[in-house]
């Protein structure tokens, strides 16, 4: 049924809210990168939440707080509207309802920037502005490469030997393959 469904799915948003609170630590799992962000709400105060947030029509629809698609409480995003990586929390007063598009176009951007970055692209021919949210993407996927591609090279940099060249009395070994050189 559909409360069945809803029960269902709230208890599965608090889980991934829950999961991206989580302390993030480097790699190596040595450095911390994001400390634990616990929940300041309960299962019970975020199914009030979204219920609150759903009684603008008869049928419990709302709007996306972003694009103003209408979506129902089965089929909504929660977002945070300050990021947890810019130091947002995980309290329902920085939590928005929004629709999966906008929030996978917001990323962590802060809320009032992503409405900003809307309305300028609203008021450009859809050609152009199309044309930015592919290149937007491209850009992000091209980031995430990086920073994937920067732990890859820690990985597999060879260890240094110690050996400065601009220090004076700091002598190397010479290798076979300077002795080819020489």
């Amino acid at each position: 049924t559909y409360h069945q469904q809803f029960m269902r799915v709230t208890q599965q948003k608090v889980a991934d809210i829950r999961k991206r609170g989580a302390a993030k630590y480097s790699k190596n799992g040595k450095r911390l990168i994001q400390a634990e962000q616990p929940l300041e709400f309960t299962l019970a105060d975020f199914r009030i939440w979204v219920l609150a947030r759903f009684q603008e029509r008869e049928d419990g629809a709302g709007k996306c707080s972003y694009c103003g698609v209408w979506l129902t409480p089965v089929t909504f995003v929660a977002d945070h509207i300050q990021p947890l990586a810019k130091g947002g929390d995980n309290a329902l007063v920085n939590l928005a309802v929004c629709c999966e598009t906008c929030n996978d176009e917001k990323g962590a951007l802060i809320g009032r920037w992503y409405n900003f970055l809307r309305q300028c692209l609203d008021q450009m021919p859809e050609s152009e502005s199309s044309n930015i949210r592919e290149r937007l993407k491209k850009a992000e996927k091209l980031a995430s490469s990086v920073r994937n591609l920067r732990f890859v090279n820690r990985k597999l940099q060879p260890k240094t030997t110690g050996f400065d060249p601009t220090k004076k009395g700091n002598k190397r070994k010479q290798t076979r393959a300077d002795a080819a050189v020489n």
